[in-house]
């Protein structure tokens, strides 16, 4: 529920045009919404690569191309300074520029023991969003 409140909620109100790459599965593993979309953007992807619950494109106005990581997190699975580096390492062996990554951990509540729990562990330069508050989200950087 809480990705399904990304992709529905937050990316229309927050992506200029944003389209699903991917969306992790429990037993096909890795869901791939547009194989001619994936072939556009020039990615492979493998189903055994280090992969976050769901990847969004946003093909800006400009014909740039901003790719946005996303963790659901239940319990466990925010994107911690070592899981962005991780993924900032498998995009830019994509081709993908680490300036187009961006990165969101999704919880279902400010509130829930998740949250509270993960929220210390966030890596700078992303952002969290809270399924409950669907038109907020919260940004995490060095000022």
């Amino acid at each position: 529920m809480i990705l399904k409140t990304v992709i529905e909620k937050w990316a229309p109100l927050r992506l200029a045009h944003p389209f699903v790459v991917t969306i992790s599965e429990p037993g096909d593993k890795i869901y791939m919404a547009d194989e001619k979309l994936l072939g556009q953007l020039g990615l492979q992807i493998n189903v055994s690569a280090l992969l976050p619950d769901a990847i969004i494109a946003d093909i800006r106005d400009d014909g740039a191309v901003q790719f946005w990581f996303v963790e659901a997190v239940n319990t466990d699975g925010e994107i911690h300074e070592a899981r962005r580096a991780d993924l900032i390492k498998w995009a830019t062996s994509h081709g993908i520029q680490e300036g187009y990554c961006s990165f969101l951990t999704a919880f279902k509540s400010r509130n829930d023991a998740a949250a509270r729990k993960r929220l210390k562990s966030l890596a700078s330069d992303t952002y969290a969003f809270f399924a409950d508050e669907p038109d907020h989200e919260l940004a995490w950087y060095r000022v």
